[in-house]
C-alpha cells in the first residue's frame, strides 16, 4: 500500500475530524512509509449539485460545473490503494458535505462505467465522529464501495471528550480503538 488519500468531510478546520486525519496520516507514514494525502471535502470545494440542465446524466455530456480541485481529489481516490473517509454526524446522518460530495460523483463519472467501476474498486474505510450507531450511516458508506463497508464509530462521549472541543485524538483510549482499526 504505497498511496493512500484521506477525505475529511467536516466543516471545521480545527475539529475532530481533522485531528483524526492528521493522527491516521502520522501513523501510516510512521507504520509503512505510505505516502498519504488529506483532502478537505467541504461546501466550497464541493457544493451541492442542482444548478445546472443536468448535462452529466446525459449519455455522452460531462459535468458542467466540475472543478479542477473536485476532479484532483476524486481522481486522488481512483488512483489510491485505500482511501480513508472521516465524516462527522450533526444531526443523525451523515454531514451535508458527504451528500453533496456523493452527488458529484454522478458527474465526475459521467456516464462512464468503466471509471464508475475503478472508483468503487478501491478499498475505503469510513471513520465516523458520531456519538450515535445508526444504520443510516452504513447505507450511506454502501454507496462508495462494492463491499461491506468497514465503518469505526468514534464517539467523544465514549471517551469523556466535547464534540466542539475537537480534542477527541488526545483520548489515548480513541487513538488506540482507532489505531486498531487501521491495522487491522
Amino acid at each position: 500500500m504505497n498511496n493512500v488519500t484521506i477525505l475529511s468531510f467536516s466543516p471545521r478546520e480545527a475539529g475532530n475530524c481533522t485531528a483524526t486525519a492528521e493522527f491516521i496520516r502520522a501513523h501510516l507514514i510512521e507504520q509503512i512509509s505510505a505516502n498519504v494525502q488529506i483532502c478537505r471535502v467541504d461546501n466550497k470545494t464541493f457544493p451541492a449539485c442542482g444548478e445546472c440542465g443536468y448535462e452529466c446524466l446525459r449519455p455522452g455530456a460531462s459535468c458542467p460545473t466540475i472543478t479542477t480541485d473536485q476532479r484532483r481529489i476524486l481522481d486522488s481516490v481512483c488512483n489510491s490503494d485505500l482511501v480513508y473517509y472521516i465524516v462527522p454526524n450533526f444531526c443523525g446522518y451523515p454531514c451535508a458535505n458527504y451528500f453533496a460530495f456523493n452527488e458529484r460523483l454522478v458527474g465526475y463519472f459521467s456516464m462512464d462505467r468503466a471509471r464508475r467501476n475503478q472508483y468503487l474498486a478501491v478499498p475505503k474505510r469510513f471513520i465516523l465522529i458520531s456519538n450515535s450507531k445508526t444504520e443510516q450511516f452504513t447505507e450511506a458508506m454502501r454507496q462508495q464501495t462494492n463491499s461491506e463497508p468497514q465503518i469505526l464509530f468514534l464517539a467523544t462521549g465514549k471517551y469523556r471528550r466535547n464534540s466542539l472541543a475537537g480534542d477527541l485524538m488526545t483520548s489515548e483510549e480513541a487513538q488506540a480503538e482507532l489505531i486498531s482499526f487501521l491495522d487491522g
